[in-house]
This record gives structure tokens, C-alpha cells and sequence, in this order.
């Protein structure tokens, strides 16, 4: 799978927000370390201002349901051992279309 960011010279956050309005699903893995840094949470908050159009799955890892950011508390949340079932889901949506 590629994620179609250049790792020549980027202008990192113009590329993310480019790649972020090119997707339909955002995948969000939350550490107890990553929950609070600036670039998850930047992330983030794009994701959810475009998210009428798109799913965001926050991801966790060793992170209780209680420390996902607000924004995305609403969004349904999975924990790392299960993330085989959302991949399987995941393909499931892109053959079909949906």
C-alpha cells in the first residue's frame, strides 16, 4: 500500500492536508505518548473538519477509551489486537465501493 507522500524534500504539512483531502478514511493510532502531541492532534482536527465525507478510526494502543481526543470520542474506536477485522472490513468497503 503506499501512502503517496514523497519523501523527497515534502513541505510536510501541505502535504498532509493535500493527502488528507485525497482520503476517504483516516486511520489514527493513539499511544499514551501520541494522544496529546501537537501533530496527532493537527491531524486530527483536519480529519474531523472534513469528516462529513470521511471515516476517521481511532486506533489504540496501550490508551484507554477515556484519553481519545474529544473531537473523535463520538467515532467508534478499536483496540490494536483487533485490527486484522477492520483491515478485512476495510477491504470489504474498497471492493465494493462504499
Amino acid at each position: 500500500m503506499t501512502t503517496g507522500i514523497s519523501t523527497a524534500a515534502t513541505n510536510i504539512p501541505e502535504e498532509i492536508r493535500r493527502q488528507l483531502r485525497r482520503s476517504r478514511e483516516i486511520v489514527v493510532l493513539l499511544t499514551p505518548e501520541s494522544v496529546n502531541r501537537p501533530w496527532v492532534l493537527l491531524e486530527v482536527g483536519a480529519a474531523w473538519g472534513l469528516s462529513r465525507r470521511m471515516r476517521i478510526t481511532p486506533v489504540l494502543c496501550h490508551t484507554p477509551f477515556d484519553m481519545i481526543p474529544d473531537m473523535i470520542r463520538n467515532k467508534k474506536a478499536i483496540r490494536l489486537n483487533e485490527m486484522n477485522a477492520y483491515l478485512a472490513e476495510l477491504s470489504r468497503r474498497v471492493e465494493s465501493g462504499t
